[in-house]
C-alpha cells in the first residue's frame, strides 16, 4: 500500500500510518453518523421542551466539534513525530480535486443520492458559517 485517502485520526486507527511516508494536507470532511428527530415527534413537545431539545444537542454537537479538531491535531502530530512527510498540494492538483468532488456531487444529486434542496441548503450554511468567521 502506498496511497490511502484518510483523515489522520482514520490513518491512525486503522494502522496505515505505518505503511505511508507521506501525507497530502488535503481538507477532508468525513462525517461518522448524524441524529435525526422527526418533525412530527418534535412537535408534539412543549415550546419549553424543544427550546432545552435544541440548547442541549447545540451544546453537545458543539463539543463534539472541539473534541474532534483536538483529536485530528494530536493524530496528526503523531504522524509527524512519526516521521510521516507532510506535502502541501500545488494549487492546481487542489483545484483539479475540487472540481472532481463537485462533479461526484453533481452525479449524485442527479442519481437521487443527494437532494438537491438539501445540498443547495448546506451549501448556504456553509457559505454563512464562512462569512461569520471572518
Amino acid at each position: 500500500m502506498d496511497t490511502a485517502a484518510s483523515p489522520a485520526v482514520g490513518a491512525i486507527t486503522l494502522r496505515w500510518h505505518t505503511k505511508v511516508k507521506y501525507l497530502t494536507e488535503v481538507p477532508l470532511l468525513y462525517t461518522y453518523g448524524m441524529l435525526v428527530i422527526k418533525k412530527t415527534a418534535f412537535s408534539k413537545l412543549s415550546k419549553g421542551d424543544r427550546t432545552l431539545v435544541r440548547e442541549v444537542l447545540g451544546r453537545t454537537f458543539s463539543e463534539i466539534d472541539r473534541r474532534n479538531r483536538n483529536v485530528g491535531a494530536q493524530a496528526l502530530a503523531v504522524l509527524k513525530k512519526q516521521g510521516v512527510r507532510f506535502l502541501k498540494p500545488p494549487p492546481m492538483d487542489l483545484a483539479r480535486w475540487r472540481e472532481t468532488v463537485e462533479t461526484s456531487v453533481k452525479r449524485l444529486e442527479r442519481r437521487g443520492f443527494f437532494s438537491k434542496d438539501l445540498v443547495a441548503r448546506v451549501r448556504r450554511l456553509i457559505a454563512d458559517y464562512r462569512r461569520g468567521r471572518r
